[in-house]
Order: C-alpha cells, then sequence, then structure tokens
C-alpha cells in the first residue's frame, strides 16, 4: 500500500459497510471518476467485507494507476472461503516468492489478485480499466527523411508513436484500446512501459519495439511504419535486437522470459496504397539466433503470402545450439548477458 494516500481501517461486520462504501465513494469524488467505476469498486469491496470473518481487521485503499483504478484491501491471516469470489486458481510466475498468485477477475472488476507476503497477512487487489475515449486525429504522414536514431520512449514520444499505431491497428481490428495514444503516453509516465522508438532527424517516430510487462509478457513490436525492402528489415531488426536486449539484461517483474534457440520475427515487406488496413502483400520471416548466448539475424527464411500471415507471426522454430549453430550465424553480443523473451511480433 501507498502511505501517501488516504486510508481506511475498519473491522469487517455489517455496521461498517456503510463507512466503507462512503470512504471509496468520496476518493473516487476525489479522483473524478465515473459513477460507473465507483460502483464497481464498491461490489468489490462489500463483497470481501462479507465473504471475512467477522470483525477481521481490515485496511482499505484506493489508487490511481496510469491506466486502471485499484482497490486494495489488506488483512491479517485468515480462513477464507475463496469460493466465494467464483474464482479459478493460476499460478503465477511473477510472485513465486509470495506463495500465492491469481490471474482471473473478479465478477465485478477487470482484474483481481491475491497475494501474501512475508507476515503472512493477505493483499487482495481489484482493478477498473480507465476508459480513454478521446478522439484520435489521424498523423500526417511521415516526411522523407535520411536517417533515424533509436531512443527510449518518453510520455511525448510514445503519444506521438500510438496516434500512428492507433490508426495502424484500427484498420485490421476494431478494438484500438490497449494503443490509445493517452494510454500509452501514461503507461511510460509510470514506468510502465519500456522498449525502443526510432525517431528520424526531423523528430518523428518512425517505428516502435516495446513491452508492457503487465499484459501478456511478451515482447512486441510495432513498425516501421514506412520504408520498403533493406530500409524496413534494417528498421526492424535494430528495434528487436536493442528492445531484446533491455528485457533480457533487466528482469522486469511481469516479462516473461523463456529460453529459445530461435525467435522469429514477421516483417511485411511490401505495401500497396489502397484503403487502410486492407493490404499486406507478404511478409518476411527473420530469424534471431541466440544459440550459445549470442544472437545474430539472418533472413529471408521463407517468405508467406498474406492468408498465411497469423501463422506467421506466432510461430516458433528450434535451431540447433552449440559451435555448429554459432558458426553459421555471425555474433552479435546484444544478447550475449542474458535471456530473451519467447516471441517477437511486428505487427502493420
Amino acid at each position: 500500500m501507498n502511505k501517501a494516500l488516504p486510508l481506511l481501517h475498519i473491522y469487517t461486520n455489517t455496521i461498517a459497510i456503510p463507512e466503507l462504501m462512503a470512504f471509496i465513494g468520496q476518493r473516487c469524488s476525489d479522483l473524478m471518476l465515473i459513477p460507473a467505476v465507483c460502483h464497481k469498486i464498491q461490489l468489490a469491496a462489500e463483497e470481501v467485507t462479507t465473504a471475512l470473518p467477522e470483525n477481521t481487521p481490515l485496511s482499505i485503499q484506493v489508487q490511481e494507476r496510469a491506466d486502471r483504478i485499484t482497490l486494495t484491501l489488506t488483512c491479517p491471516p485468515v480462513d477464507m472461503d475463496l469460493s466465494a469470489f467464483n474464482l479459478a486458481w493460476r499460478p503465477d510466475l511473477e510472485k513465486d516468492a509470495s506463495g500465492l498468485g491469481l490471474a482471473l477477475a473478479s465478477r465485478w472488476v477487470d482484474f483481481f489478485s491475491l497475494e501474501k507476503d512475508e507476515s503472512r497477512r493477505l493483499h487482495l487487489t481489484f482493478s477498473v480499466e480507465k476508459v480513454f475515449d478521446q478522439p484520435v486525429s489521424l498523423p500526417p504522414p511521415l516526411a522523407a527523411h535520411r536517417f533515424y536514431r533509436l531512443i527510449r520512449p518518453t510520455p511525448e514520444t510514445m503519444a506521438a508513436c500510438g496516434q500512428r499505431l492507433f490508426h495502424h491497428i484500427k484498420g485490421i481490428n476494431p478494438d484500438t484500446k490497449n494503443f490509445h495514444p493517452a494510454r500509452l503516453a501514461a503507461l511510460t509516465a509510470e514506468g510502465q512501459l519500456f522498449g525502443v522508438l526510432a525517431e528520424t532527424e526531423s523528430g518523428e517516430v518512425a517505428g516502435a519495439a516495446f513491452c508492457i510487462p503487465e499484459e501478456g509478457r511478451l515482447l512486441r513490436g510495432y513498425g516501421p511504419f514506412i520504408f520498403t525492402g533493406k530500409d524496413r528489415r534494417r528498421m526492424a531488426e535494430d528495434l528487436a535486437c536493442h528492445c531484446m536486449e533491455r528485457v533480457g539484461r533487466k528482469p522486469f517483474s511481469g516479462v516473461q522470459t523463456r529460453l529459445f534457440d530461435t525467435v522469429e520475427i514477421a516483417v511485411p515487406i511490401t505495401m500497396k496504397a489502397v484503403e487502410p488496413g486492407s493490404v499486406r502483400d507478404e511478409i518476411q520471416i527473420f530469424t534471431f539466433h541466440t544459440a550459445g548466448g549470442w544472437g545474430s539475424v539472418r533472413g529471408p527464411a521463407e517468405k508467406l503470402p498474406t492468408s498465411q500471415i497469423q501463422k506467421a507471426k506466432g510461430a516458433r522454430t528450434t535451431s540447433p545450439s552449440g559451435p555448429a549453430a554459432r558458426d553459421e550465424t555471425s555474433g552479435i553480443p546484444w544478447a550475449s548477458r542474458s535471456r530473451t523473451t519467447d516471441s517477437v511480433h511486428f505487427a502493420f
């Protein structure tokens, strides 16, 4: 819990419920949340207080995060009937030390987790997604450029990147809420998003590869947004290599990494000027080898028609490890210090 934020301490019983509802209502009012969000949080809190044994000491806190509103309830170790929440148990790789982990939302909120700390206290966290519904204007075409440089994301650059991503994804999938510029900027400001962007000499974002640890635990790449042939391949390789290096060197909480000999990236190499999002002629596969602790790039491995792009996005292959594998590719030291993620996707 954040000690700098208001806390409510109560003992669970029916008399305490009105005080609990009033506290949550006031916090939601202070955060200027819509009534529907406040109501969801109140329902979750009421369900916990009624499920706990009577007179259990309970601490409550409502906190605003970059992309969600979080309700945290802390209580001493108790015998709780978890079936009351209608939850399914699943091991959580991120919280091995806690001994407990849940990865399924309750019926009232979007996310729910249960942890146990060193003192065996239970921490129940309920989260409701913030709604980012501001209109996103269509970005102007990228200007001609001579070169680009790789930079770390900032709230401003991720907002510009998100503007292009939003309309790229919109042409392919109507569900664009995760790529709203305001959301990506807020996550970056809070330190929940990391990766690398390609910035041209004019200051425009021309490509991106980034990871949001709390979502999917996979490294994802988006871009390059323009270019053809050699330029596109070179940028895709640059973005993937640098972002994968950051994932491997820093074991960010929530990033699930696995040891694979080969990671494949599907990169579109030809585009036609037709309706936005309607054309993906073919893709080219680039294979990132990590055998023996070294990384390298080779391609194309093969070409696939548009109908197989979904298969290619999730494709994984294995390559022989040891000296034979190292001899057939040139070593690049970006992967020499660490593990890599289990897959990287480039979406256009």
